[in-house]
């Protein structure tokens, strides 16, 4: 697999995309550069590891027997930053484990992680690893000063500074200096590339793989698309024809009943012409009769025991309740909607208030 490695710039805010960068495939280097050609290979998606300058994060090597349990890993980066200036509301810190089961902790400023994170979205770049340059210095004991890509830097043990004539006056003194040379040096940035003995981009700034449709689920998504299309257009096609069957049905019932009235069979389309043609006293007939049922819905406790015409445009009905109060209630709100209405009570073989009742238009 091909990855891309970029040595991030120290002042990302004002900063272009010319940095220096690697692109390597199993082990081996195939191309590099210091400007901005790095960006012809974003067309091949590879992994993109960054890499931080040494003046900019630091290390610190941490006794393989004080991490032995998660719990000391958290206690030895958190003593580690503690000593650092800034402390945890400044600094951000990871803890990683070298070869030889030694800790490493890194140390970087929140902000200037903030700004790298920036630097890489301005650029379409999506860094999965973000390890310290000063891990590629060893820690073997000896003082050791590595070139990478121009930058310079000295180190020994986790001590590892940009390259500074005051810096290894004071730290170094006549301390002999190894010059790691490029061979070495490569091999450390392909291995730290591979699996970073620590990795900035933990906790807050852990990397997050963005949200991408897999090419081998296209297919899925436009069928389901499809079925949410057609299932869309298929709404107002069925309600259309839930409009039209309960069309027929208000038909059906509308003849039904002009036929009852009529005394004989008509249509639905016959139904209105014939019903004027007897005076309309057929018509104030039926909206006496819907007037009556929509009462009776109303007052739940009235049963209709019968119901007939009584001809000139009135009906009939032999109603009872629980109790008259219920009856009142009924002829109140048929006479107060307008309709003529008498009442006259009668006896029930049940205990129930019965009244026989006719109503008609005004």
């Amino acid at each position: 697999m091909k990855r891309l490695l970029l040595l991030l710039p120290e002042r990302p805010d004002d900063h272009g995309v010319e940095v220096p960068w690697w692109l390597a495939e199993d082990g081996n280097i195939l191309a590099r550069g210091s400007d901005g050609a790095w960006r012809d290979h974003l067309i091949e998606d590879p992994p993109v590891s960054a890499i931080a300058p040494a003046g900019a994060a630091r290390i610190e090597l941490v006794d393989k027997d004080a991490i032995a349990a998660p719990q000391a890993r958290t206690a030895a980066r958190l003593a580690v930053i503690d000593r650092a200036i800034g402390g945890p509301d400044r600094l951000h810190s990871a803890i990683g484990t070298l070869p030889d089961e030694r800790g490493l902790v890194a140390v970087v400023d929140k902000k200037l992680m903030e700004d790298w994170l920036g630097w890489a979205r301005r650029h379409d770049l999506d860094l999965r690893h973000l390890f310290p340059a000063a891990s590629l210095i060893p820690a073997d004991g000896k003082w050791h000063e590595a070139q990478l890509a121009g930058h310079i830097m000295v180190g020994r043990d986790g001590k590892v500074f940009a390259d500074s004539p005051e810096l290894l006056a004071a730290l170094v003194g006549d301390a002999f200096v190894d010059t790691l040379d490029q061979a070495a040096l490569e091999a450390a940035l392909l291995r730290e590339a591979e699996a970073p003995s620590v990795d900035l981009r933990s906790g807050a700034f852990a990397y997050r793989k963005p949200w991408r449709i897999e090419p081998g689920r296209l297919k899925e998504f436009a069928v389901l698309i499809a079925l949410i299309l057609f299932v869309w257009l298929l709404i107002p096609f069925i309600q259309a024809l839930r409009y039209t069957a309960a069309a027929d049905r208000l038909d059906e019932e509308s003849a039904a009943l002009a036929s009852d009235v009529l005394g004989r069979a008509v249509s639905a389309e016959e139904a209105e012409t014939a019903l004027m043609a007897t005076g309309g006293q057929q018509i104030v007939a039926g909206d006496a009769l819907a007037a009556l049922l929509a009462a009776l819905q109303s007052e739940n406790l009235v049963r209709a025991e019968t119901l007939t015409w009584a001809g000139n445009g009135q009906i009939a009905a032999s109603l009872s309740a629980p109790d008259e109060q219920a009856l009142g209630r009924l002829v109140s709100t048929l006479q107060r909607d307008g309709w003529q209405v008498s009442s006259t009570p009668r006896a029930s073989t049940d205990g129930r208030a019965a009244i026989d009742l006719t109503m008609g238009g005004a």
